[in-house]
């Protein structure tokens, strides 16, 4: 690929330049054209000024025209023409004393009168109607009427204070309206210039704002701007979309033992978000390795700050840090891929073996939508390195192309930043030639502000899907820190819960959090994908209402065609949607292959009434019965957002497994108000009855299975024992009391059961037939046992039948019960 390809996705002011290249050419041929029609009839006047406060139609409005009388040379007016200025018009205007200003729509200008004789005016034919300017149209309507955001600029408006910004007319002093501000009791903060006018930085009372537009050097006040850092949005958007609420960071998971990986233009090491007093290597603070490193890149050096950059004091989230501030990157220069296309999935694997586990790219082929070899050799990477995810913004332009439509990667879209970030900013809109859904998720984009390449500590602002997509990947690197530090299952961090977390657990993970951005219509949509992450959506932590449960099958643990693994949820109530995905990373296609889809593993979810879902099928935003089997996509969910209450059955089919030798892994992630990994208990071996004589052990056992720890409470008649919570019930002294019905409930999260009743006998000593009464029956049958030496007449148990067993049976029988 040549880096002449790479402003379609580097930043949109490159795009703008573009755009702006070719506005400026069309209308230069406008012009000219113009010139060539000056003396033809113009169009039909538009008699409108579409201005800031509203449309004001001029046709209802005095116009000197109508009742010349002399000007103010001093005062600025509004002139409107019936259509398009040409030079000729310009050059006759000027010859009339009109000097022109700034343009308003439709065809009227500011205009200073030097010496112009209006009666002349009026009888040129193109100038249809002049004025003043009003004073009521230089009124910003938002002035204190935002939904502020900063508690400062809340308290101003809570006090009937404005933050404003004054312009004065091209040329005008600036020393009557800072008189007038000073004056209505406000404070002049900055003045600055603004090509031929000044501006004014002021606070003033709100009340007061229509005084100073009365001063005819003054032309627009509006409310000043609120600054609000677009790349420190993005740390709260992601995670909780609740301003300044980071409920993962604050639980120390920052980035901590991750490494990203980075193909970019070159990191300015320099800049203080990468800085170290070491060389660039193992030992760095931030960055491991720098392959191919050239000049220091704008872009590179943006994109690399939102995935990971730190600003001092380290460790410590500074305004613009990255999303994953404390992790390490690993970097190639973009130009190596460049120079050479076939030694990409070379690339990503020394990112590989630098501990790079999500990987970073914001460039990409818009010439093509076919699975290029550039899309073959990602999946070629991913597939052999089941640890790894491969994050690619999207094209800027109109639709998805390539990279992103490999199989394994997480296509990036940007969304636009607060309050709007569920509206889509920029990215090209799926499916892929073959039909499969890309982009998948969303982050912010537009405005984000990163480190700046030109600068040892400043930042830039930059607008574009390579601005999001560095942050979904550091959102990547914050889940595999989770799972790596064994948040997961307790959501307590626990060292023996620690797991290393596939690329596809990570995948899923991500696409699970996300949420739908409601500015687009439709979803699932092939404009968002599955929508804007949310972390707080899927990681749980300990005291959330809303679970986690995730399964992890590596390759090769995984499914071969007609195999299929069944999991079980149970959804515990439906204050919290249900939403569940399945991501596998598939084998690369053959080279020259039209559709890359090797693999097809499906998702199915019945729910407790039997109903079935199943994966991708999607009615009004959310799964529906019916509908078919996805058989191209590599990840599918269902989604339901008030799900009944009760045991969930999710199952995961192995459709068409096509890859020799290989079995296809994957991860399964369910979250809501949930229980996850468990079945209700299935008894095997109900308890039996149960007789023995008084003072011996009583032992009552249930035999059960489920999937899930086990528990146990066993019941005297409807009564709980106390401690009774194992799966045998050990009387180790039976007492006549003992005796009775014991069930016992056999549980696990999922569910419980309760087992058949066994009866327990306990006998009195000298009822020796064990009828329940003691009569001369048993003392006859006593002694034909003892006579016998019958062990049966063995009474006190010692293993003979001795006068002592005697004594002791005639003491027991003349006692009776």
């Amino acid at each position: 690929m040549s880096l002449s390809r790479l402003p379609a996705r580097r930043i949109s002011s490159l795009a703008a330049l573009v755009v702006s290249a070719g506005l400026a050419i069309a209308s230069s041929d406008l012009a000219a054209q113009a010139d060539l029609k000056a003396d033809q009839p113009p169009v039909s006047p538009a008699r409108t000024l579409d201005l800031r406060v509203g449309k004001i139609d001029t046709t209802t409005r005095t116009s000197l025209l109508a009742q010349p009388a002399p000007v103010n040379t001093e005062s600025t007016y509004v002139m409107q023409l019936d259509g398009p200025l040409t030079p000729q018009r310009e050059t006759t205007l000027k010859s009339h004393g009109v000097a022109l200003g700034q343009y308003l729509p439709t065809h009227a200008y500011l205009v200073k009168l030097h010496n112009a004789d209006v009666a002349k005016l009026a009888e040129l034919g193109f100038v249809v109607w002049l004025g003043e300017y009003d004073a009521a149209w230089k009124l910003d309507p938002e002035i204190n009427s935002r939904a502020y955001l900063t508690p400062h600029r809340q308290a101003l408006a809570s006090r009937g204070m404005a933050e404003i910004t004054v312009l004065c007319f091209d040329g005008a002093d600036t020393r009557p309206a800072i008189n007038e501000i000073t004056r209505l009791g406000g404070e002049v903060r900055s003045a600055n210039p603004e090509g031929d006018q000044w501006a004014l930085d002021a606070t003033l009372n709100v009340a007061s704002i229509p005084a100073l537009a009365r001063l005819s050097t003054v032309q627009f006040i509006e409310d000043g701007p609120e600054v609000t850092p677009r790349n420190d949005t993005n740390r709260w958007i992601l995670q909780s979309n609740i301003v300044n609420q980071t409920p993962v960071w604050n639980k120390g998971i920052h980035g901590e033992g991750q490494v990203g990986g980075l193909i970019d233009g070159t990191i300015a090491e320099s800049h203080c978000m990468f800085d170290d007093t070491v060389a660039v290597g193992p030992t760095h603070r931030k960055i491991v390795a720098m392959r191919s490193a050239g000049a220091s890149d704008v872009h590179g050096t943006h994109t690399a700050g939102t995935f990971a950059g730190d600003a001092a004091p380290f460790g410590v989230y500074t305004t613009n840090d990255g999303m994953a501030f404390a992790a390490k990157l690993s970097f190639t220069n973009l130009s190596a891929i460049a120079s050479s296309g076939t030694s990409l999935s070379l690339r990503f694997q020394d990112a590989h073996n630098d501990g790079a586990r999500v990987h970073s790219n914001s460039w990409g082929d818009d010439s093509t939508t076919s699975y290029t070899n550039w899309c073959r050799q990602i999946d070629l990477f991913t597939a052999a390195n089941e640890d790894s995810l491969v994050a690619f913004a999207v094209s800027n332009g109109s639709f998805a192309t390539t990279p992103e439509n490999s199989m394994n990667v997480l296509g990036v879209g940007a969304s636009q930043d607060t309050p709007n970030q569920a509206n889509h900013c920029s990215g090209g809109t799926g499916p892929t030639l073959d039909g499969r859904r890309k982009p998948e998720v969303y982050a912010p984009g537009c405005g984000t502000i990163s480190a700046s390449s030109s600068t040892s500590c400043g930042t830039t602002a930059l607008t574009g899907t390579s601005m999001a997509c560095p942050a979904v990947s550091g959102a990547g690197l914050l889940v595999r820190q989770y799972f790596a530090e064994g948040w997961y299952p307790s959501g307590t961090k626990s060292t023996p819960d620690a797991r290393t977390p596939s690329g596809a657990l990570i995948k899923a993970v991500l696409i699970n959090t996300s949420t739908d951005m409601t500015g687009i219509a439709g979803y699932p949509s092939n404009r968002e994908g599955w929508g804007r992450v949310l972390l707080d959506n899927s990681l749980f932590f300990s005291g959330d209402a809303r679970k986690l449960y995730v399964e992890d099958v590596r390759n090769s643990a995984g499914l071969t065609t007609g195999q299929f693994l069944t999991y079980y949820v149970r959804v515990v109530s439906n204050a919290q949607p249900l939403e569940i995905t399945l991501a596998s990373t598939h084998p690369a296609a053959a080279v020259g292959a039209a559709s890359p889809v090797v693999n097809d593993i499906d998702l199915e979810v019945t729910d407790p009434s039997g109903t079935l879902y199943k994966g991708n099928a999607f009615t009004s935003g959310q799964s529906s019965s019916g509908g078919v089997s996805d058989a191209k996509n590599n990840v599918e969910r269902v989604i339901r957002t008030t799900p009944a209450v009760g045991l969930y059955t999710i199952t995961v089919r192995g459709t068409a497994v096509n890859s020799p030798g290989v079995k296809q892994g994957f991860a399964l992630v369910a979250s809501g108000d949930l229980i996850g990994g468990c079945t209700t208990p299935t008894i095997n071996t109900q308890p039996a009855d149960l007789t023995v004589r008084i003072g011996h052990p009583a032992n009552l056992l249930v035999a059960a299975s489920a999937t899930g720890t086990l528990s146990y409470q066993w019941k005297k008649a409807t009564s709980a024992i106390p401690g009774a919570n194992a799966a045998s019930l050990v009387i180790a002294s039976a007492q006549l009391t003992d005796a009775g019905s014991f069930t016992v409930d056999v549980s696990t999260p999922c569910g419980s059961v309760t087992s058949n009743p066994a009866l327990l006998t306990v006998l009195c000593p000298a009822d020796f037939n064990g009828d329940g009464f003691v009569t001369g029956q048993d003392f006859d049958e006593y002694v034909q046992a003892f006579e016998a030496a019958n062990s049966a007449a063995d009474f006190n148990e010692d293993g003979f039948v001795t006068g002592e067993d005697f004594d002791l049976f005639v003491a027991a029988f003349a006692a009776g019960c």
